[in-house]
């Protein structure tokens, strides 16, 4: 099944989009969409969109969760991470709305 607009609502969706996507801006990977300016966010919704279309109909979740492994691995938890030395200054605890693409609805009649 193709990804959706209602996939955004999975928290590990919008998680690992948010990471790739981040990733893709040269940003603080543990950044929040919430911290980030409002033409960074114009930005982000431009490249979420089109990765998410360029994500498989068949199969797109091992294809998001494979992206952000690959990310998550070379860039945090790497041979340099060392726990002890991280340090969570600020800790996100709002609500974080991504808004879904726009949905064509197909009409009734061709109207």
């Amino acid at each position: 099944m193709p990804f959706s607009a209602a996939d955004l609502l999975n928290a590990e969706t919008a998680t690992r989009l948010r990471t790739i996507v981040f990733y893709q801006m040269r940003l603080d990977l543990m950044g929040t969409f919430g911290g980030l300016l409002t033409s960074e966010k114009l930005t982000f919704n431009r490249l979420m969109n089109e990765f998410i279309a360029s994500l498989p109909d068949e199969g797109w979740e091992k294809a998001l969760t494979d992206e952000f492994n690959e990310i998550v691995l070379k860039n945090i938890l790497n041979d340099k991470f060392d726990a002890s030395k991280a340090n969570c200054a600020v800790v996100g605890t709002g609500i974080e709305q991504f808004l879904p693409p726009p949905v064509e609805e197909a009409t009734a009649g061709g109207v």
